[in-house]
Parts: C-alpha cells; structure tokens; sequence
C-alpha cells in the first residue's frame, strides 16, 4: 500500500492514505513549550495529593509570577495568601550553554530556504510516475510503465526545519504546608519518582526535553519564631532542563517547515 505525505499547514503534517486523512501535530519547540513540560510533569505526571482537613486531597500547582495577582481573586485565600498547602513553580533562568548540549551540537548555517535540518522525506508518487512512463515511451513506445526497467528518476521531498539551538532553563519548585506531614508526604515522590539518578524524561506537544533534579531539598519553616504568626513548612527543589529551540516562534516571517524536492534532470539548452 502506497502511503503518500502531504504538507497541511506550518502546524502539521497530514498522512493521506486512500480517502482518510489523519493529521500529525509538529509544533515549533518554544520556551513556553518547556515551561508547560515542567508544570504537566508536576501537576499530571507526579499528581500529588497530600493530607488535609478536606481529606486526602489534591495539591494545586501554581506559577509564581505573572499569574499570581489573576489566581488570588480566583483562589480561596487565608491570611491574606494562597490557602495552603500549595506548589509554586518559577522559572528562575535561561542559559545558552556551550558545555551542557543536547544532541545537536553542531552550528548548522541555513541554506538558500533559511533552513538547516531534515525532519522527514516523502516520495512524491505522481512526479515519479510522470518520469517512469517518459522513459517506457521512449524505451517501448508505450508511455504506461508495462516494461521491466529501474527507474533512475525518481523524486522525493523533504522536509526542513532552522537551526535546533540548545539551552538550559532553570526552575525552582516550592512547596508550602501548614503541617510536617504535608511536607513529608509531598517531598517523597520527588525523591523517588526518579529512582536513584535524578533524571526524568518530560514532554509536551510531542517534544521531549531532559529535566535533572537538584540534589539539595532546602527547607525553612517559621515554628522556631515566638510571634503568633501563621506556622508554615516551605521546600524549594531546584530543576534544570535541557530543552531546544528551533524557528522565532511568532516572529517568524514564514513557515518554519519548508519542503524541497530534489533534483532528477539536469538540461542544458544552447542558443545559436
């Protein structure tokens, strides 16, 4: 069965296989891209859930900054903060690293396109077909392949992408209890979800990026103070991922998917 690709839109690639079509989501990597990564593989993957007066239930994981001031009118508050326990996660920094790559770490100029990288390739069916049966013409005065022959001429195209460009974005996860026991349960999965390496693969959008946890868990708490304010347990996990950037996201002047098709013939015609 002759499977044929076809380009939908900069977004997606469509397979076509007889009269249904199913679409391929291929998504730019964008640093929100990783941001998203980081908060599915807190919020969904690890799915903390911890003891409360409600019961046992599910911890909210929140951004710092800049949604704080939208999620406070939203989300119940006591003593004027979010009502606990719950996980905060910041992005503290980027770093373009020459040092900690990723697989790509070659500088790769654009061609002529403004591309750098194949993704994929198709043969184009009907081109080639087009090209076979010039050569049984020729060959068997039949233009309809019927004859025996390799054919020579056969073209595909290919799928290009810009420049996969590394970097390092750094978190801090912070948890926030009223209790040791909240804590202790939230801490835990933390600590073991990645066995005995700190490293987890994460995803998101159909892009895989490398998180590594930190290895300190800094802890703080306010029951060593005598003043009646509010007891709170705080731990901050640092993490680092490896991520990947290619294209200017919304600044792109133009799709960064490009397809190209390679070159069977070459005519050089003279002029007398």
């Amino acid at each position: 069965m002759q499977i044929n690709y076809d380009i939908y839109d900069s977004k997606n690639i469509v397979l076509n296989e007889l009269d249904r079509t199913v679409q391929i989501p291929f998504y730019p990597s964008t640093i929100e891209n990783i941001d998203r990564s980081v908060q599915n593989y807190v919020d969904k993957e690890l799915n903390l859930f911890c003891t409360t007066n409600k019961g046992f239930s599910k911890v909210p994981v929140r951004w710092v900054q800049p949604e704080r001031a939208f999620l406070s009118k939203e989300e119940p508050r006591k003593e004027g903060i979010f009502e606990l326990p719950v996980i905060s996660i910041q992005r503290s920094s980027i770093e373009k690293s020459k040092v900690f790559k990723g697989a790509i770490q070659a500088n790769v100029p654009p061609d002529h396109s403004g591309t750098s990288i194949q993704i994929g390739s198709k043969l184009v069916q009907a081109v080639t077909q087009k090209f076979a049966n010039a050569t049984s013409l020729k060959r068997t005065n039949n233009r309809f392949q019927d004859s025996k022959f390799k054919n020579k001429r056969v073209v595909f195209e290919f799928f290009d992408i810009p420049q996969v460009v590394s970097l390092i974005c750094k978190y801090s996860v912070i948890i926030t209890t009223n209790y040791q026991q909240q804590m202790n349960e939230l801490v835990t999965p933390f600590i073991t979800s990645p066995g005995n390496i700190n490293y987890k693969k994460i995803s998101y959008n159909h892009h895989g990026y490398e998180l590594f946890v930190g290895d300190n868990f800094s802890q703080k708490d306010s029951i060593s103070s005598l003043e009646n304010n509010e007891r709170l347990y705080e731990t901050t996990i640092d993490f680092r991922v490896l991520g990947y950037l290619f294209g200017e996201d919304k600044n792109e002047d133009e799709r960064f998917i490009k397809a190209k098709q390679n070159i069977v013939d070459i005519i050089v015609s003279f002029r007398t």
